[in-house]
């Protein structure tokens, strides 16, 4: 997989032809001598802190795709659960996975189609991809409007005045919340669909070369 990723992987700035000058930061090539958490045998990326928008989706796209393709496989693994600590979970069928940094819990890899993605338990969504790696389902959403910092600049106004009338957002879990977030993203795709789109589409048109590729060497 490093073999063929030399000669097939392409930068986001190719694959999107914009100058990696005009953002913070940008991701190396992938690589088996990365920074932090090596383990024998695995393929990482490196990049600067600053690296946002979505390169960051690109990267963690092909890195999830490597893992559907070669990758390690576990029937149970300890992931990072936001605000709850940590949580082993036990999957009906051996599970690919990714590592962040070295940081020693495991991300899920969870293979589906958008109808099973619904189906999914609530805490298991947001590990749900397409068959290229590429984040699907209702929790993508709001990773993709994080991703648009740069449309955002241009409709920042309209946005933050559209949000400022549904007021804060109601401090317990429940059906309430759960309305005010789905009201606050409508606002934001109402101006970021476009850019969304565009990028996502780039994304996976870029994967499924490199699998068609793949498939054809292997």
């Amino acid at each position: 997989m490093l073999d063929f990723l030399g000669v097939n992987y392409r930068r986001w700035s190719v694959v999107c032809g914009v100058d990696p000058n005009e953002w913070h930061g940008s991701a190396g090539e992938p690589t088996d001598d990365y920074s932090y958490g090596k383990t024998d045998g695995s393929i990482g990326f490196d990049y600067q802190s600053g690296m946002y928008g979505f390169e960051r989706d690109y990267v963690y796209s092909v890195l999830r795709w490597m893992a559907i393709k070669v990758g390690d496989r576990k029937l149970e693994l300890e992931t990072d659960e936001l605000d709850e600590g940590n949580e082993t979970h036990t999957f009906p069928e051996p599970t690919p996975y990714y590592k962040y940094d070295c940081d020693g819990h495991f991300t899920p890899i969870l293979v589906v189609t958008e109808e099973q993605e619904v189906a999914l338990p609530k805490d298991h969504r947001h590990w749900a991809v397409d068959e290229w790696g590429v984040r699907i389902g209702a929790t993508s959403v709001e990773h993709k409007i994080g991703s648009c910092l740069g449309a955002f600049g241009k409709h920042s106004a309209s946005i933050l005045a559209e949000s400022k009338i549904l007021g804060p957002i109601p401090r317990e879990d429940g059906e309430a919340r759960d309305s005010w977030m789905a009201l606050h993203q409508a606002i934001y795709l109402k101006y970021l669909q476009p850019e969304v789109d565009e990028n996502i589409t780039s994304i996976r048109q870029e994967i499924q070369r490199l699998d068609q590729l793949w498939a054809s060497e292997v």
